[in-house]
């Protein structure tokens, strides 16, 4: 099960193994920590390579056994970390994001409340950890709506980092290989 937001390119990791039958999933835990969980299927091994991981290994994780030049070397198991990024990202936003990340971008609550009435700041802030669809979802908002609302974050998102470009702060990419 993949982060449901379309460009997970962005930031997702490379699994290399001999088998195309394994599980990989991660979450954008916050702007600094990315999770990975992944399943090295039985007489399979794996190289996994962590974008822009700042090099500190959790202590008796299986995962960091045996890492070489920045890459993880796994045999068959299955395998979960969170790790620190070396610098912030964005990672995605979208519909998907809950509604307390959403909230931090200029406009947003604005935009949602013309797509749902009923959304003002007490009722969005008391429902931070919930994404904006399953909000939407509740609230009654239909497909249209919520595809118009995704839109709507990506435009917001965009003009707020191009305005932190131009003020000289980059937003991270890692482009799918």
């Amino acid at each position: 099960h993949h982060h449901p937001c379309g460009d997970t390119q962005r930031l997702l990791w490379m699994v290399s193994s001999s088998q195309e039958n394994r599980e990989t999933t991660w979450r954008s835990m916050d702007r600094k920590h990315l999770q990975i969980s992944l399943t090295v299927p039985f007489g399979a091994e794996a190289e996994v390579n962590l974008p822009l991981w700042n090099g500190v290994k959790e202590e008796g994780n299986p995962l960091y056994e045996d890492v070489r030049d920045g890459v993880c070397h796994l045999n068959a198991g299955t395998y979960k970390a969170v790790y620190e990024l070396t610098e912030p990202v964005m990672g995605t936003i979208c519909v998907d994001t809950p509604i307390g990340d959403l909230m931090k971008y200029p406009g947003m609550t604005e935009m949602i409340r013309d797509e749902i009435s009923i959304a003002t700041p007490v009722l969005l802030t008391s429902n931070a950890s919930m994404s904006l669809r399953r909000f939407a979802e509740r609230y009654g908002a239909d497909d249209t709506a919520i595809e118009r609302m995704d839109r709507a974050i990506r435009n917001l998102v965009k003009k707020t980092e191009e305005g932190d470009e131009a003020a000289g702060k980059t937003a991270v990419r890692i482009s799918g290989e």
